[in-house]
This record gives structure tokens, sequence and C-alpha cells, in this order.
């Protein structure tokens, strides 16, 4: 379930990235100021879809993290990572300090 989880967030996120660098500009800054011009490469009726897209992309992302938080990850058999130096079992014995030969 993680797993098909993580797999539809990497999805989302790549497609809101590539979704968001297609956009048209909306303005141009300083230069349409100026008289700079503000063409659609992909023609007037794409701003509404991407828009649209966009703010569903998001919203899936938002859920999707939500969800992920609240998933449980599978984990190994020791259960975390601390949980053997915490009981002192198992870790890397201490080391010798310099100096000392008993």
């Amino acid at each position: 379930m993680y797993t098909l989880l993580m797999i539809i967030f990497i999805v989302v996120c790549l497609l809101m990235i590539l979704l968001v660098l297609l956009q048209p500009h909306h303005s141009e800054g300083l230069a349409s100021a100026f008289g700079g011009s503000s063409d659609s490469f992909f023609g007037t009726k794409a701003v509404p879809t991407f828009w649209k897209a966009t703010i569903v992309l998001a919203t899936a992302f938002i859920l999707v993290a939500i969800v992920l938080n609240k998933v449980p990850r599978k984990r190994e058999a020791g259960g975390s990572l601390m949980g053997a130096t915490e009981n002192g079992e198992g870790g890397n014995p201490p080391a010798e300090t310099p100096g000392s030969n008993d």
C-alpha cells in the first residue's frame, strides 16, 4: 500500500512540475508595461484547462501526502533503527582509548 501511494505521489509531482512549466504567462512582468506581447503558445483555451488541471493535481498532491503520512511503512523485524542501541544490545563495541593497555 505504501509503495503504491509513493509511486502515485511521484507521478503527481512530476505531472505538476511539467504542467507548471507548460503554463503560459499571465503577464510578462515589466516587459508588459512597455508594450510586451502576451502570446500564448497553446492558444487561449489552454489557460483555463491548465489552471483546472493544476488545481486538480495540487489537491491530489496534498491528499496523497496526508495519506502517506498516516499509512504505516513496512519495517524490518527489528522495529526501529535505534532499538538495538537503546536496549544495550548489538551495536558497535566501545572504542578503545589510546594508551590504555589493560
